[in-house]
């Protein structure tokens, strides 16, 4: 049973559509039932053809392994890995402790506890800031938006989108967006 709830929390986790969650969650579900009764070889093979390697236009993956995705950008993934991506971007298998990082070009995979920022992968002292990771310990600061900032070092001040030096006041550090 715990295998079970192992796969419908692997699935609930991945960044797919609700659409296709609950159809891999009803595709685990169906296959445990018709194992149960003897109406299936197992859990895999069924549950793998209602969950979604049949669905659309899919692999077809061979023995310990699953589908990740549909159509012609899916990937087949061994047990154990977590289904990363969507289907503009294509899919890609993590590590079981591993997150799962899309952006507008790619999916990939990220280490465990760190935030995705634009193809970077930013640690727990660090924040995104337009594809850097701006370090919080430095006391870095990301100066404009996370996708179209840039990280001020310790001492500096965000004037206009750029990094400044502290300016003619510490309530008036620059002026007219200007360093």
């Amino acid at each position: 049973m715990s295998a079970v709830l192992d796969d419908i929390a692997r699935i609930i986790a991945r960044p797919i559509p609700r659409r296709q969650a609950l159809r891999l969650v009803g595709g685990v579900v169906g296959g445990t039932i018709a194992a149960a009764l003897g109406k299936a070889k197992g859990l895999g093979s069924w549950a793998a053809q209602v969950g979604g390697a049949s669905v659309g236009k899919s692999p077809k993956c061979g023995r310990g392994q699953f589908a990740c995705g549909t159509g012609s950008r899916a990937v087949c993934c061994s047990s154990g890995k977590t289904c990363c991506g969507n289907t503009t971007v294509g899919f890609t298998c993590c590590g079981s402790s591993q997150g799962c990082c899309t952006d507008a070009k790619t999916a990939y995979c990220a280490p465990p506890r760190s935030t995705c920022c634009k193809g970077a992968h930013c640690g727990s002292t660090q924040s995104c800031c337009n594809g850097k990771c701006c370090d919080k310990l430095s006391h870095e600061t990301c100066c404009g938006t996370t996708s179209s900032g840039v990280c001020c070092s310790s001492g500096k001040v965000c004037c206009g989108g750029r990094c400044c030096r502290s300016g003619p006041s510490a309530s008036n550090p620059c002026t007219s967006a200007r360093c």
